[in-house]
Formats: C-alpha cells, structure tokens, sequence
C-alpha cells in the first residue's frame, strides 16, 4: 500500500539535476556580488574621493536593498509562484541594473561632486540624505 504519490524517473531524474545546478547558480551569484561590490566601491571612490565615504555608500545601499526586498517581495510576488523562477528574474533584474550603475555612476557622481562639494548647500544636502537612510533603517 502506497502512502504518497508516485514519482516518475523523469522527475527524479529532473531533481537529481536541479540539486547538482542549483548550488551551482548560488555560488556563480555570490562571486558576481562580490565583483559587483568590487567595481561599485572603485567607482564611488573615484567620484567621491574618500573611500570611507564610498563604503559608506555602498554598505548603506546594499542594507537599504535588503530592507526594500524585505519589504516589497511578500506584497508583489504571489505565494504560488515557482521561487526558482522569481530568483531568476530578480537576478536578471540584479544584472541590468548593474549594467545600468556601471555608466549612470560618473553622471550621478558629477552631479553629486556639483551640489555637495561645499557650502551650507553641501551640509544641507548631506544632512537630507542621511536623515532619509535613518527614517528607512528605523523602519526595517
């Protein structure tokens, strides 16, 4: 007497291969994170001229991404949706955008090195953005 469904050796074999690719994918996604960071840190120190700043920055960005994930994945992906294939688009979604920061960063940084290079506008623009990371961070 059987107490579960029967499984074809398609599916098994199906499983077999997602278990062996899967960790796979993780560790390939964890070293374009770190080659990510690693570019991203260059390029703000090279526009903002401290790297403790540039860490700053990136460390603020990546903890804000992690709290806006947090937040928006439950409220925009459905429960019953694949999560392999969620992963997927959101790691797609991971790779334009980087494309997107590797040419918008000198515009950004121009535009940033204009507006807060001094000044009580600098000071003012400064306090703006670090009030905005601490209402968010207070809210994760």
């Amino acid at each position: 007497m059987s107490t579960g469904p029967t499984r074809r050796p398609d599916d098994l074999a199906a499983a077999r291969r997602t278990l062996v690719v899967l960790p796979v994918a993780f560790a390939v996604s964890g070293c374009a994170a770190l080659i990510y960071e690693v570019v991203w840190f260059q390029l703000l120190s090279l526009r903002l001229g401290a790297s403790a700043a540039s860490l700053g920055v990136l460390v603020a960005t990546f903890l804000g991404g992690l709290c806006l994930g947090g937040l928006l994945l439950p409220r925009l992906v459905a429960v019953d949706r694949q999560p392999l294939r969620v992963y997927a688009a959101i790691e797609l979604g991971i790779g334009v955008l980087g494309l997107l920061v590797l040419y918008a960063a000198p515009l950004l940084g121009s535009a940033y090195l204009s507006w807060a290079g001094g000044g009580v506008a600098g000071l003012a623009l400064r306090l703006m953005v670090a009030a905005c990371c601490s209402c968010c961070l207070r809210r994760c």
